[in-house]
Order: structure tokens, then sequence, then C-alpha cells
């Protein structure tokens, strides 16, 4: 891992534990605070724009809650520790892009909750990140791991929209579905915020030769 100014083993993920926290009170908040801070198409045609960013921190129940904030909580602290910066803009604009996704793309749908997206998006950053240091450090295996869980981070939501329904997380609630869509660009807006970091200091030979 690379290692910048501070050490990241001298780093708490703060901003993680406190969005995890913030799930969690919402989670077990009245559902009366809840409807107001899920994403509500109609609400954001009513200047709700703040949804835009709290839809994310709402839940519809138990199994959802907890998939979702223990995922967050696993790959948040792993990319907050390597870069506090990148988490927040990762997290800022993949909340953003979901959620007008979710408005364009869906509008069969009313409301939208859930960090999934969230979850996706940090991941994608991540193992591009790996990837990025498994070059850097010229290991073909690690190349080939980091390479290959790219391709399954990415294949993931590819799979939930063709069987119109989610790998892990299945029971959301009565008339609550899975919104793949959300986890495709959530992992797209991750991985594409690395490449941004990235591209001014690749070699391309790195991609060839160990």
């Amino acid at each position: 891992m690379l290692v910048g100014k501070d050490s990241p083993s001298l780093r708490l993920p703060w901003l993680t534990l406190l969005t995890g926290a913030a799930a969690a009170l919402l989670f077990l908040a009245p559902e009366s605070w809840t409807s107001i801070l899920q994403l509500d198409r109609n609400a954001i045609a009513q200047d709700g724009f703040w949804q835009l960013f709290t839809g994310h921190l709402t839940h519809w129940n138990a199994s959802h809650f907890i998939w979702d904030v223990v995922m967050f909580g696993l790959v948040g602290a792993l990319v907050e520790i390597r870069s506090r910066k990148a988490w927040i803009w990762v997290n800022l604009i993949s909340a953003v892009l979901i959620s007008f996704s979710v408005l364009v793309f869906r509008p069969d749908l009313q409301f939208y909750r859930g960090l999934s997206g969230l979850d996706m998006a940090l991941a994608g950053y991540w193992v591009l990140a790996m990837f990025r240091d498994s070059l850097a450090k010229r290991v073909i295996s690690e190349r080939w791991m980091w390479g290959g869980a790219l391709v399954l981070l990415f294949s993931k939501p590819l799979i939930e929209i063709a069987m119109g329904s989610a790998l892990f997380v299945s029971d959301l609630g009565a008339g609550v579905e899975n919104v793949a869509l959300a986890h495709l660009v959530g992992v797209v807006a991750g991985a594409a915020w690395g490449c941004l970091r990235w591209y001014r200091g690749i070699n391309p030979l790195l991609l060839l030769v160990g």
C-alpha cells in the first residue's frame, strides 16, 4: 500500500464511523423521520434536494440495513485510511450520480433507500487502487488477482440486472425491489474517480511486463 504524508496506521476512519452511526440512528428513528430523508421523487421536485444525499442513509428493513452498513464500514474504512479526500469525493459524486440515475432511468420508482450504491462506489475505487499498486510493485500474481476482482465487481450489477434480483440481499420488504442500476452507477463512479487520480502517472508498459 502506498503511504502519503500521514501514516495510514495512524488514521481513524471517523467519517465512515459517523456515516454508519447516522444510518443506524435513522434506522431506529420513527418512520416519519425516515420518510422525510429518503429519496422521494415528488419531494425532489419540490426542492427536496438534500434527499440526493440523505436517501442513501435510509433503509427498508433490518436485512437491508445490516448488509449495507457492514459493507460500508468495511470498504469505507479501507478507502478512508488510504485517502480521506478520496473517501469524501467518491461518496459525494456517487451519491449524486446514483440518485439522478434512479430519478431519470427508473421513473417507475417513487422512493429509493440504501447505502449499497455507495458501497459499490467505494469498492470500485478500492479495488482499482489495489490494482494500481500491484502494477507499481510489478507483482504479476497480485496484478491478476486485483484485475480479476475488478472484473467480478463490474460483473455483479450486470448479473443483477440480467437476473432482476440482488445476489446477496433478496428480502427488502413487501413491494420493495433491488435497484441494480444504483450498484452499476456506483462502481463505475468509484472506479472512474480512481482512474482520474491515476491516469497522469500511468505507464502503459506496466500492463504488459512484470
